[in-house]
């Protein structure tokens, strides 16, 4: 892997530290989403 100068290194870092933490929050959100749509129909 090429060294990357230290502000590109640090950029890509926080765009994968971001994808991360956006994965996680939408795999969560989609787990309570579903369960939130399984609350509302079985209440009908």
């Amino acid at each position: 892997m090429a060294a990357l100068p230290p502000d590109e290194a640090d950029f890509s870092k926080k765009i994968r530290r971001n994808a991360l933490e956006n994965l996680k929050v939408f795999r969560i959100r989609r787990r309570n989403g579903r369960l939130a749509m399984m609350r509302a129909t079985s209440h009908n």
